[in-house]
């Protein structure tokens, strides 16, 4: 969603947005992560369209977002010394890709993140950090519905929880 979202600031795509499956051979993503960035575009009213159709490029204004830095934050319910190697491997190799993007990735177990109301403790952790993205780990359906909310940029590692709007990408070690 951010590369399309700065792709239409740019002005990389001037009236329309090209094809679904252009994109998701330029971005290198599934066909559903395409179309839940395009959603969530849409609900932010940078483009319109419909089944059938290409999307309309409608608004180049500044949607409500945290300021950009250089931090992409992986919030969790366990501590990295808790995870298991499958999942520290996993976070290895986004961070080599993030490196490269020219991010920093940290991880902040939290456990009061998790609870049935983490509306506090979310506010205090994004308050303090200032992260340009998150990636959700091991996430609840009130954390998920929280980001959903407040139009934060983040993913979903894992299934989306019903009636949420983010992306998600279920942990596929090879693709990682």
């Amino acid at each position: 969603m951010v590369i399309l979202r700065d792709g239409i600031k740019a002005g990389l795509w001037k009236d329309f947005l090209p094809g679904e499956l252009a994109l998701c051979e330029r971005m290198q993503v599934s066909r559903v992560t395409l179309r839940a960035a395009l959603d969530q575009l849409q609900r932010e009213g940078w483009v319109r369209g419909g089944q059938g159709r290409r999307r309309q490029i409608v608004a180049k204004r500044t949607p409500r977002v945290q300021p950009r830095s250089d931090l992409v934050i992986v919030l969790s319910p366990v501590r990295p010394q808790d995870m298991s190697g499958s999942v520290i491997f996993w976070v290895d190799a986004l961070r080599d890709h993030l490196t490269d993007a020219g991010y920093r990735l940290e991880i902040h177990a939290n456990q009061a993140c998790y609870s049935r109301r983490p509306d506090q403790a979310l506010e205090s952790l994004l308050h303090t950090s200032r992260a340009a993205g998150w990636v959700l780990y091991l996430s609840t359906q009130p954390l998920q519905s929280w980001f959903s909310e407040r139009g934060l940029l983040c993913v979903i590692s894992g299934s989306r929880h019903p009636g949420i709007g983010l992306c998600s990408v279920d942990i596929d070690y090879a693709a990682t």
